[in-house]
């Protein structure tokens, strides 16, 4: 049995819901052995969202896989790792920082979370948890709509376009050597790779996972 590596998706399918959808590799695949909270799936508005949401433990799902390139390779430690995602693109990231955490690697990373409001942010306390136990993990959220949020937010808010870049992430002179990760909906993550392009980012540093129907 191939349990795959951290970082990679298993394409799964719910017996109510036709439609495949990727879910990150874990051990478990096979069963839903641990029900997400509800706090997490309230804004869903896909089918696939609300079958999850409505399925009891124990619920059979088909999946494939694992597969996929979205992983660190052995030599993650010498590099500075820019990871940027867009609402529930953040969850091989997560997957990726938790195993740093859990193997105490000292793999410096800079986790940026783009969501439409702060109620939207997926995994929002398990990534304040990581930042406490590992130095070398940072995470930024930016808020895109704080108009619409129930709560005031205080934290950076708007795109993340060049001068974003330029003013939250390109503050290191090496910034030629750092791979940035992009993964969120399609239309941000090719807007992302024209900015990175725009601002001299070599297109041999940008890795890239689309999440669709999201």
């Amino acid at each position: 049995l191939d349990y795959g590596v951290v970082g990679q998706l298993c394409p799964c399918k719910l017996s109510a819901e036709r439609r495949r959808r990727h879910c990150p590799s874990r051990r478990s695949c096979g069963h839903l052995h641990d029900r997400p909270r509800s706090s997490e799936l309230e804004e869903a508005s896909n089918g696939f969202k609300q079958t999850l949401d409505q399925s009891p433990i124990g619920t059979m799902i088909s999946m494939r896989g694992p597969n996929g390139d979205f992983i660190l390779e052995h030599s993650a430690q010498k590099i500075e790792h820019i990871m940027i995602a867009g609402g529930i693109g953040v969850t091989p990231f997560r997957s990726i920082a938790r195993y740093v955490v859990d193997k105490s690697l000292n793999v410096p990373i800079t986790l940026v979370c783009s969501n439409s409001t702060p109620q939207d942010i997926p995994f929002k306390n398990e990534l304040e948890d990581i930042v406490q136990s590992a130095k070398c993990i940072k995470v930024i959220h930016i808020i895109t709509k704080p108009e619409q949020s129930r709560i005031k937010w205080k934290g950076l808010t708007g795109r993340i376009d060049s001068n974003f870049l330029k003013k939250n992430l390109f503050t290191n002179s090496l910034v030629h050597l750092f791979t940035f990760w992009l993964c969120g909906p399609p239309s941000m993550v090719s807007a992302l790779e024209e900015t990175l392009d725009k601002v001299g980012i070599d297109q041999a540093q940008i890795r890239t996972e689309k999440f669709t129907g999201y």
